[in-house]
């Protein structure tokens, strides 16, 4: 099973949503997902699991996608669940510590950063933190620039830019662009890949991260 922690410094990234719209992309790939989270969250859960007024959720959808919503044991989320699962993302929030739990082999990192703000350095100092004190030799495995307003792609553009100088053009996947379609997701219970063809590239944008993550080593 390979697992990634999801991860990100600021609160309103947007780190549930790209992280159940990855867990659903890998699905229709045919990988079987295991997704789990240090904290509760109420959207993460009637997303997947539904209301009482709107039952179904994603879970019912996808059954290749499990939630672990079970009292909190790493041990047994990776080692009894890792036998019947591929990948594992893990919503851990700004809680880096979390990686030390690994053990044997750290997890890939997914670093969820709003575009435009001036969070670079500290993304920056994260990569370098996870580098020297948690022994991860790769430090961020990829960086995805989150809620890109398409009327500012010139600002976008130059923030990825710098970015990528930064931390290596290899760690910076396409910025996912911000539309009331995909904020909406979460109260119709539905993913980025049941939207209707006009928001073709929203769906594009989560492909080709689909694809990034598939491809990490």
């Amino acid at each position: 099973m390979k697992s990634i922690l999801l991860g990100s410094g600021r609160p309103g990234a947007g780190i549930i949503t790209i992280a159940i719209n990855l867990a659903i992309g890998l699905v229709r790939r045919g990988y079987r997902v295991l997704l789990a989270s240090a904290q509760t969250n109420r959207t993460l859960t009637t997303w997947l699991k539904g209301t009482e007024e709107r039952p179904a959720g994603l879970l019912t959808e996808y059954p290749s996608l499990k939630w672990y919503d079970q009292p909190f044991n790493f041990t047994e989320l990776k080692t009894h669940n890792g036998k019947f699962y591929d990948y594992l993302l893990f919503i851990g929030g700004a809680e880096i510590e979390l990686i030390k739990q690994w053990q044997e082999k750290p997890p890939q990192v997914l670093w969820i950063v709003e575009v435009g703000n001036d969070y670079i350095e500290e993304t920056v100092a994260i990569d370098r933190e996870l580098r020297q004190g948690y022994g991860k030799t790769t430090g961020i495995d990829l960086v995805v620039p989150n809620k890109a307003h398409p009327g500012e792609w010139k600002k976008t553009s130059e923030w990825v830019f710098d970015l990528g100088d930064r931390l290596g053009w290899e760690k910076v996947a396409d910025p996912i662009p911000y539309c009331e379609a995909i904020h909406d997701l979460p109260q119709e219970h539905k993913s980025v890949w049941e939207l209707p063809d006009y928001y073709n590239n929203r769906k594009e944008a989560f492909q080709h991260l689909v694809e990034k993550v598939i491809q990490l080593k």
